[in-house]
């Protein structure tokens, strides 16, 4: 058997267990899923999707990843569970943790380059200014301050942003790793 054929036996399974334990016909289901955007889906295809025979591959009716998403959503569980496949709270949260960590990088360095360029504007109007004496000042000596001040809540920021994405990655992996086998023992 074919491991897409898997999946769709699988998920059909799961669809029915899900639609049975809350007490909804095929048709409510439908409506349900038509309510979530999938205007196409009737209560046939609900059979169909669930007339999952091992024995017979010519009946299996596969879901589109927008269909599986309207299920899961319509259900309150994940994909993953209607496919059967185990959760993975290490790979997860190592995903979203390396992606904190390289967004984190990549905004300290916008951070700085935007704080440098921002200072030396300021400086260059303010030189610009004293060269022009008989310009009214018009607020261009507060905008100098303003200027500069702005700068500096981003030199700022970007000290709050470097203690996050300058953690060393591996002492956080190792930490992350730690928590998970405490909390839900040996991970993969």
């Amino acid at each position: 058997m074919e491991r897409q054929d898997r999946f769709a036996i699988q998920f059909g399974r799961r669809v029915r267990a899900e639609r049975d334990r809350r007490g909804w016909s095929q048709s409510e289901m439908a409506e349900r899923l038509r309510a979530n955007g999938l205007t196409k889906m009737h209560a046939t295809t609900i059979a169909k999707i669930e007339a999952v025979d091992a024995d017979d591959r010519t009946q299996l009716r596969g879901v589109k990843l927008d269909e599986a998403a309207a299920f899961a959503d319509v259900f309150g569980v994940t994909v993953d569970t209607l496919m059967g496949r185990r959760a993975r709270p290490k790979a997860d949260l190592m995903f979203v943790l390396e992606s904190v960590l390289h967004a984190a990088r990549e905004a300290r360095w916008t951070m700085t380059a935007s704080e440098s360029t921002l200072r030396e504007r300021a400086a260059e109007l303010a030189d610009v200014l004293a060269d022009v004496a008989d310009v009214d000042d018009a607020g261009y000596a507060e905008l100098v301050e303003d200027a500069e001040r702005a700068a500096d809540a981003l030199a700022e920021a970007g000290l709050v942003i470097a203690r996050v994405g300058e953690r060393p990655d591996a002492g956080v992996k190792q930490a992350t790793e730690e928590i998970l086998r405490a909390k839900y023992g040996k991970q993969e």
